[in-house]
């Protein structure tokens, strides 16, 4: 449980929850971004869970498992496949941006930006993303570490790292949730996240907005499908979908007032983008009482919910390994995170020596599109949706009711109609119209 919990909360929910409430309006982004977690995102989730620990292994195999006890057709794993590939596409590019958090926390906890102005932030971030061989260094550092934790296994590896790495992560986000309030525009940040203004959100953010439901909660994957395979028999999965999501929602929302508390009380610009955390909060750092430590620990959080992300991201590709190709968990471990590593340096050029180059500018959408971008639209608007919307479908229509009961006993008719409903026929009918209007 903590495993999934860590992976619900990790970089999804510090890094790219503030940018991406930021630069489409506070409030009504959230309020959708909390609709679609519990009304859409949930069901996927229970289906994940499901169909992991009927089937008791890799995404693939668990789907392949419970396609055979079902009676239909094997060719559901494919699906699974397209989830494995999300998988890894994001490990890859979270990673990259996981390994800058390091050096960043380094520099303020040894004052290198005490008293630096905006202008010299924003130079030194400059500076530092167009230094390449130093990221990709960066990039490698991180990927090994992330490995080698993996390669120690399920309870060595994965279980001691949750147990120290979570209730560490939200110890310093309480901290920095207080420290924020009291030295920060609170009132502000409370109008901004809680006020719904839908005069500010397009049709653009109510996508992104439930596309970052999946990506936090890190369903559509095949993670918590390959968690769901370790969890007790004895385990509610209705109850253990309910917290998982609601802890995501929690600790987004607290990132939220941990962040905008700063940036409104030094008039920094919430829609920074993707640089919100190196740029804008840096410079509130450099600026603000006690600010060499507060910086340093959150860049401190930013890594331990890197970790996190990255340590849940993998798993599922190296138990892959280990059942379909009889790998040893090390060989797998160090192996996919080489190739992230890998494609983690077209990724850093997107940044420099190839930020001009857009690979796709062929297809009007991916015009102006760096490799970066493209990787990032594909997975959280294309690979993450089309898996979920198969899973629903798998789950709502080719698994039996005897299975589904089973696996959600003890639940009452009413909340077991109700769930039905939501994975046959709401939840893939929003998706595929989150598809089919992105496409327009």
């Amino acid at each position: 449980m903590l495993a999934a919990v860590g992976a619900g909360i990790g970089l999804g929910s510090i890094w790219r929850f503030p940018y991406v409430t930021g630069a489409n309006g506070g409030g009504a982004f959230v309020l959708i971004y909390v609709l679609a977690a519990f009304g859409i995102v949930m069901p996927v989730l229970v289906a994940e869970l499901i169909i992991g620990r009927r089937g008791g292994g890799n995404p693939v195999r668990s789907i392949a498992q419970l396609a055979r006890e079902a009676g239909v057709s094997p060719l559901w794993r494919y699906f699974g496949v397209i989830g494995m590939v999300a998988t890894f596409l994001v490990f890859s590019y979270s990673s990259v941006f996981a390994s800058w958090a390091v050096p960043y926390m380094v520099r303020l906890g040894n004052g290198a930006f005490a008293n630096a102005s905006p202008d010299a932030v924003r130079a030194a971030y400059d500076a530092f993303v167009d230094d390449p061989i130093t990221l990709i260094c960066l990039h490698g550092a991180f990927c090994l570490v992330v490995a080698m934790l993996v390669a120690q296994g399920l309870h060595d590896g994965l279980e001691r790292a949750f147990k120290i790495l979570v209730p560490l992560f939200i110890a310093v986000l309480l901290g920095l949730v207080v420290y924020s309030g009291l030295n920060g525009a609170l009132a502000a940040t409370a109008q901004f996240l809680l006020r719904p203004d839908f005069a500010t959100l397009r049709l653009t953010g109510v996508l992104t907005a439930i596309g970052s439901a999946f990506f936090n909660v890190t369903v559509g994957f095949g993670i918590m499908m390959t968690f769901g395979a370790y969890l007790d028999r004895s385990a509610n999965l209705t109850r253990a979908a309910a917290v998982i999501v609601a802890a995501d929602v929690v600790m987004s929302l607290l990132v939220g007032f941990a962040v905008f508390p700063i940036v409104f009380a030094y008039h920094l610009n919430p829609a920074e983008g993707p640089g919100l955390v190196f740029v804008t909060m840096t410079t509130a750092f450099a600026q603000m009482p006690a600010g060499q430590v507060v910086g340093a620990l959150f860049f401190l959080l930013m890594t331990l919910a890197a970790l996190t992300s990255a340590i849940a991201a993998l798993e599922p590709l190296v138990a892959w390994a280990m059942e379909r190709h009889g790998w040893q968990r090390s060989e797998a471990a160090l192996g996919f995170a080489a190739a992230a590593w890998l494609l983690g340096i077209g990724i850093n050029f997107s940044f420099n020596v190839a930020r001009d180059i857009h690979p796709l500018s062929a297809i009007p959408i991916f015009a102006r599109a760096t490799v970066f971008q493209v990787i990032d639209s594909l997975t959280s608007d294309g690979l993450i949706p089309i898996a979920g919307v198969s899973l629903l479908i798998f789950s709502g229509w080719r698994l039996t009711p005897d299975i589904v009961r089973e696996e959600l006993s003890p639940i009452s008719p009413f909340w077991l109609k109700l769930g039905n409903l939501l994975v046959r026929w709401l939840a893939p009918a929003t998706l595929l119209t989150i598809v089919a209007l992105k496409e327009l």
